[in-house]
């Protein structure tokens, strides 16, 4: 995978969005269950997760060898693989995990669908997958559009609004989804937030109102049995 079609700055730490991946992980998961992080990234996911969590048994894997270094060092238990970009080689990773998680990865996926697919195939019967992608439609992106900024990252293949996401899911691939999540409507920048806290509050506050406008649709899937 090219460095500009990730989406990760080495510089990148935590968002209110690894916290509520992070509990959703801790929620849907039995103690000494085990996870599946399927494009890990730079581990923070799995890092809140290992501290919030230590029963649990974290595999991480990602097509960049940057980020599974970067996800070894911040999660040194756990086991991280490197995959080929298209993910066709699901194998590798093992089978039976009681959850798995897809953060920000579907939507470089060339085959959503199959993708989905071959992540189920992984996990245990009444297993959870967590997915989330982000929202082509939230008010940083109108905004940009409105100023003729292109701000699509160059590796993302698909995207979906709320309706199209929910629509995906439970019509086009009969998902049973248990539950629909969001994480925050981002208004504000880093510098004003940093001077006012409070601002953040709102921010998390209105994606629980207006969760069409939260910047991730995030999505816990029940497997059959």
């Amino acid at each position: 995978m090219e460095r500009s079609n990730v989406h990760i700055s080495l510089g990148k730490s935590y968002t209110h969005y690894h916290r509520v991946m992070s509990g959703l992980v801790c929620k849907y998961t039995p103690k000494g269950g085990s996870v599946l992080d399927v494009g890990c990234g730079l581990g923070h996911l799995l890092e809140l997760v290992e501290k919030s969590e230590p029963s649990l048994v974290l595999t991480g894997a990602d097509a960049s060898e940057e980020c599974v270094t970067n996800t070894l060092q911040r999660v040194p238990t756990a086991q991280v693989l490197q995959v080929r970009e298209d993910f066709q080689d699901f194998d590798k990773l093992g089978e039976g995990f009681d959850n798995c998680i897809m953060a920000h990865s579907l939507e470089h996926m060339l085959n959503p669908v199959q993708a989905v697919r071959d992540v189920l195939a992984r996990m245990k019967p009444k297993g959870h997958l967590i997915v989330a992608v982000p929202n082509p439609v939230r008010p940083t992106v109108f905004f940009g559009n409105m100023r003729k900024q292109d701000y699509v990252n160059r590796g993302h293949v698909y995207a979906w609004d709320r309706a199209h996401w929910m629509n995906f899911l439970e019509r086009i691939l009969a998902l049973d989804v248990v539950e629909y999540a969001s994480d925050e409507v981002k208004l504000f920048s880093g510098r004003v937030l940093r001077y006012a806290p409070v601002l953040k509050r709102l921010e998390i506050t209105l994606a629980r109102w207006m969760p069409w406008w939260s910047f991730s649709h995030i999505a816990v899937i029940r497997k059959a049995e």
